[in-house]
């Protein structure tokens, strides 16, 4: 004999007015099956609802349309915060890279460290087309020279105009002006 059980759920519902009480109806339905209604799955790699009649089965939410980065190419370090589906919402890049448009690319802003050129624009990454003739030390304020140990402003000591002239040490630690006093 071949019997099945269904477990069946019931809403009972009972019409009550003023103290006359009338029938009392239920409406009664089979369990619905858990792969029926969309639970299917035993494991997610997102976030997932359980099966409220049996819940080792799964349906796994959807990735929000923000997590779209799988986090691998050129200097790309990793994901950074919370993963759905692989997926992360912005990854970390190696030093001197940002992250923009899907890709690690130079950082291009005169922040400390960044390589100062001589066309005035500045770089975390070595750019060979263009020449390289300082490091910023002070953010888009201060550049340091590259490799001029004994270069003179001038072979006869001639003032430059604009630029002040400081002849106590102290003072001249404080001066902050190195990127427009190279440009005069």
């Amino acid at each position: 004999m071949n019997e099945k059980v269904w477990k069946i759920s019931c809403l009972w519902i009972l019409v009550s007015s003023l103290n006359m009480t009338e029938e009392v109806k239920a409406v009664c339905t089979p369990k619905p099956d858990c792969a029926s209604i969309g639970y299917t799955e035993t494991s997610c790699e997102t976030k997932s609802v359980k099966c409220p009649f049996d819940t080792t089965k799964l349906y796994c939410l959807p990735c929000d349309s923000s997590f779209k980065y799988d986090c691998s190419g050129d200097n790309i370090t990793g994901g950074v915060g919370d993963t759905c589906g692989g997926k992360y919402v912005t990854c970390a890049c190696s030093e001197g890279s940002v992250f923009q448009n899907g890709a690690c690319t130079c950082d291009n802003s005169c922040t400390v460290g960044a390589i100062y050129y001589s066309d005035g624009t500045c770089s975390a990454c070595v750019d060979s087309n263009k020449t390289a003739i300082g490091i910023v030390v002070k953010d888009n304020a201060l550049i340091t020279a590259l490799n001029v140990p004994d270069m003179r402003w001038s072979s006869s000591n001639t003032n430059v105009s604009g630029i002040t002239e400081i002849t106590d040490s102290s003072v001249a630690k404080q001066d902050y002006n190195g990127k427009a006093n190279t440009l005069a």
